[in-house]
């Protein structure tokens, strides 16, 4: 089961393909509140890609977050970011995945 929220979601490009989801929360959570990540895994042509997906709670924050890290070099490879876009997105929970971070809801 899960819980549809607006949420702002960064698509994060160019990830190395050894990324997973929790290397994605550790580096975008010092950001703000996420509802959820999910990284997508692809194989074309014998090459592994992967692709990311963050989902914050606040606008700002999503901003923020592609400002600082869009272009950045992350585990071997420069990532490419998207700017948000306002979606709803069914999570686990209506609790932030990183809100013991920051300030109580």
């Amino acid at each position: 089961g899960g819980v549809e929220v607006p949420c702002w979601v960064l698509w994060v490009g160019n990830l190395e393909p050894r990324a997973e989801e929790e290397d994605l929360l550790e580096l975008f959570g010092a950001y703000g509140l996420i509802m959820s990540v999910s990284v997508k895994k692809q194989q074309q042509d014998g090459v592994y890609a992967s692709l990311g997906f963050v989902n914050f709670k606040h606008p700002e924050d999503a901003e923020e977050a592609r400002e600082d890290l869009n272009g950045a070099m992350v585990m071997d490879t420069k990532l490419k970011i998207r700017p948000p876009q306002e979606r709803f997105v069914l999570v686990p929970s209506r609790r932030p995945l990183n809100w013991r971070q920051h300030e109580p809801l």
